[in-house]
């Protein structure tokens, strides 16, 4: 359970890769990456790599008849479709723990064995009309948000190849969560101003 967790109002998170050298001030390296992306929601590292979650639309919110969603990944400057189009829809959120990817698709929740790309994905869907967003892990518990209700799920992620009878449980209420993130303790997470200030 996480003990702590941190609203931060920033919609627009960039990952840079830090170069660190002595007695110099500490600067990006930043790189652009375009090729095979169509509307981007998330990003997670990954073997190496990196696994690029995309709606693949003709708009930034797909159609309802669309279900163009895919999942790249890219390592050693080259990319691949990992998942390709077909089931996605709304990609959004997605989180890994060990093999397994979590994606987080409108009222689904898709878990993928990534060593088993091809294989249809295991599937858990929530109760509408909550709408996941976000995702994140912490050791065994995966943490998934529903921005248009507000509500933070809690998922036993302990054995991810076996997710039949994993039900979500209400975590915690908060309006607007559109990425979440977790490190030493903390959970981060990123909202609309309307939440209010900071709070640890």
């Amino acid at each position: 359970m996480m003990k702590k967790f941190l609203l931060s109002f920033l919609l627009f998170v960039c990952c840079f890769t830090l170069t660190l050298q002595s007695h110099a001030t500490v600067m990006p390296d930043t790189s652009e990456i375009r090729e095979g992306i169509r509307f981007s929601e998330c990003v997670r590292p990954y073997n190496g790599g990196v696994l690029i979650a995309n709606y693949g639309s003709q708009h930034k919110m797909p159609g309802i008849d669309e279900i163009k969603g895919y999942i790249l990944y890219r390592k050693n400057g080259q990319t691949k479709t990992l998942i390709p189009p077909g089931l996605l829809h709304y990609p959004s959120g997605i989180a890994v723990k060990d093999d397994y990817l979590f994606v987080c698709d409108g009222d689904h929740l898709r878990v993928y064995n990534l060593q088993q790309p091809e294989k249809a994905p295991q599937t858990i869907t929530f109760p509408k009309p909550y709408w996941l967003k976000a995702a994140a892990i912490d050791g065994n518990t995966l943490y998934v948000s529903s921005d248009n209700v507000g509500q933070i799920f809690t998922l036993d992620i302990t054995h991810p190849e076996n997710m039949n009878r994993v039900q979500p449980k209400k975590w915690l209420e908060l309006q607007g969560v559109k990425c979440m993130a977790v490190g030493n303790g903390v959970m981060y997470i990123t909202a609309p101003p309307e939440n209010g200030p900071d709070t640890e």
